[in-house]
C-alpha cells in the first residue's frame, strides 16, 4: 500500500556524485601522501583505494601530483598500491616550463 508523503524541500543543496570519478593524490617532497587535505600512510591509502574499488561499480582514476624533488620511490609506491587495489587508470600532473 502506498502512502502520500510530503517530503521536506531544500533550496541550496549541492549535488552529490554517486561515484567518484578520480582521486587526486599529492606527494610532498618528503613523501607525505595527501588526499583531500588529509595525510595518509601508504597502507591506509591502499585500503581506502581497495574499498573504493569494492564499493563502486568501477574503480576511480588516480591523478598523482608529486613534488618535482620527490624521491622516485614515493610515486612508485603509490602506483603499486593503486595496482593492488585494481586501479590502472593513473595519470601524472606536470608543469610545462616556459620556453
Amino acid at each position: 500500500r502506498e502512502l502520500t508523503v510530503d517530503l521536506p524541500r531544500v533550496s541550496d543543496l549541492p549535488a552529490v556524485k554517486a561515484e567518484p570519478e578520480e582521486v587526486i593524490i599529492n606527494i610532498t617532497e618528503n613523501g607525505a601522501l595527501i588526499v583531500q587535505e588529509k595525510v595518509w600512510k601508504l597502507a591506509e591509502l591502499g585500503e581506502m583505494l581497495k574499498t573504493m574499488t569494492r564499493v563502486y561499480s568501477r574503480p576511480p582514476s588516480v591523478i598523482i601530483r608529486a613534488d618535482r624533488d620527490v624521491k622516485y620511490a614515493y610515486p612508485v609506491d603509490v602506483i603499486a598500491v593503486c595496482g593492488a587495489a585494481g586501479i590502472h587508470e593513473i595519470a601524472f600532473v606536470t608543469w610545462k616550463s616556459p620556453e
